[in-house]
């Protein structure tokens, strides 16, 4: 085989699965490349293919260095915004009062394993879902003022996917750390 240089990978969208994947991840199983040489032909480097294709094994390893989503997006509020919290409906805005505020209550008694336990299940699972559950709605209000309804009716059925999503994960949490 011949070294690479570069490798660009696409990814267009993930399988929309809400049931099991609610925070539409993508994950790379395996890699496999095909592909013919190209070299700079030039003085200004542009790249033109080889006539030459390059034998490919049936399993090539290539080391890849890819980072992930967690390092690429600004670490999670750990709270939910004022703005956010206060748009929310009060059945919602009242599991999340009761989760913050047996998160105080476990770290008032130095139960930190538990504080800690409950702050990353909120913002790891549920404020990032509610979070993108209000900026869905807004858009949609948006999509609906500006009377692009087509926009507006795709933007709804995703709110409301993303609505049954948060209020799933704020559930199962407060399930798993109800007292």
């Amino acid at each position: 085989g011949q070294a690479c240089q570069f490798l660009r990978l696409v990814f267009t969208s993930c399988h929309a699965n809400s049931a099991q994947n609610p925070l539409h991840q993508v994950g790379i199983v395996g890699v496999r490349v095909l592909g013919v040489a190209i070299k700079a032909d030039n003085d200004q480097g542009d790249m033109l293919v080889d006539s030459t294709s390059i034998a490919v094994p049936e399993r090539i390893s290539v080391p890849v260095s890819v980072e992930s989503a967690a390092q690429r997006q600004p670490p999670p509020a750990a709270s939910l915004p004022a703005h956010i919290k206060a748009e929310l409906e009060p059945r919602v805005a009242g599991q999340v009062d009761r989760l913050e505020r047996l998160k105080r209550e476990r770290a008032s008694v130095e139960d930190y394993d538990g504080a800690f336990a409950i702050k990353n299940s909120l913002t790891t699972r549920v404020y990032p879902l509610l979070i993108s559950f209000k900026e869905c709605e807004q858009q949609m209000k948006s999509a609906a003022q500006e009377e692009d309804y087509a926009k507006a009716a795709k933007l709804k059925i995703d709110r409301d996917a993303k609505r049954s999503q948060a209020i799933q994960a704020l559930d199962f949490v407060e399930e798993e750390f109800a007292p």
